[in-house]
């Protein structure tokens, strides 16, 4: 009986050390540690607290215990250059549009947000549809240079005249030309634009909400020479990609 009992305990042995090979197969052995991109305005608090941003980014990663990586607050053209160039980068939060759809693998999904124009408050043109802002060839909208944002106000039918692409010194460059009265409208993510406003310490009734430019979906995204073991570890998107 003793001798059966041993039998049958070193053949449960020998397969789970089996399936604990093969599962250690199955892993990607060579992963390089990843550079994950998110804009400043997702850096912690100074208490340490981080962003919802950089929480669902951690949350989604932890079903990927195999990745390591650190997570760096740049400028948004910092961002798009790096990953345009590294194989171990990614960028967080950025929109897929018609233009980038074949300059990125687009790995997973996040969420969805709202493109609108915004306008101060005494601004005459602020309760205009978007067909009659573009019939105003003398229009100014600014919006942050290499973004989505400019993209999909020229594809709505707005001008390059009337779209004013801003480099950014500092995240609220574009809201600070409106302020100025620079220009007539931004456009802005609407969650963007509130947090940016309550910075700057302008109060809600100083601006106004105009028309919706486009929604859009933004995701985790690698450049065309991202790394192929991550590329194969984190791709969940079916659509076309590079």
């Amino acid at each position: 009986m003793k001798g059966a009992c041993f039998t049958w305990l070193s053949w449960f042995c020998v397969i789970g050390w089996s399936s604990l090979l093969h599962a250690a197969e199955q892993l990607p052995t060579d992963l390089p540690r990843v550079q994950i991109y998110l804009l400043t305005d997702e850096m912690p608090a100074p208490d340490g607290t981080e962003s919802a941003a950089t929480q669902r980014l951690r949350r989604q990663l932890a079903e990927f215990p195999e990745l390591q990586y650190d997570i760096q607050y740049v400028s948004w053209p910092k961002a798009l250059t790096e990953v345009a160039r590294r194989t171990d980068a990614l960028v967080y939060e950025i929109a897929r549009t018609p233009s980038r759809e074949k300059r990125y693998y687009w790995l997973f999904p996040n969420e969805t947000s709202n493109l609108y124009l915004y306008a101060l408050a005494d601004e005459p043109l602020r309760h205009a549809s978007l067909q009659q802002l573009q019939q105003q060839p003398a229009l100014k909208i600014a919006c942050p240079a290499e973004s989505a944002h400019c993209e999909m106000l020229r594809l709505s039918g707005f001008s390059k005249e009337q779209v004013l692409e801003v480099r950014l010194s500092e995240q609220t460059s574009v809201e600070r030309l409106l302020l100025a009265k620079r220009v007539q409208f931004i456009a802005v993510a609407a969650e963007d634009f509130r947090r940016r406003m309550a910075i700057l310490k302008v109060p809600p009734k100083d601006y106004v909400t105009g028309p919706q430019v486009a929604s859009l979906t933004n995701y985790l995204a690698g450049g065309p020479t991202l790394h192929p073991a991550l590329r194969k570890l984190l791709s969940r998107d079916t659509a076309p990609s590079l």
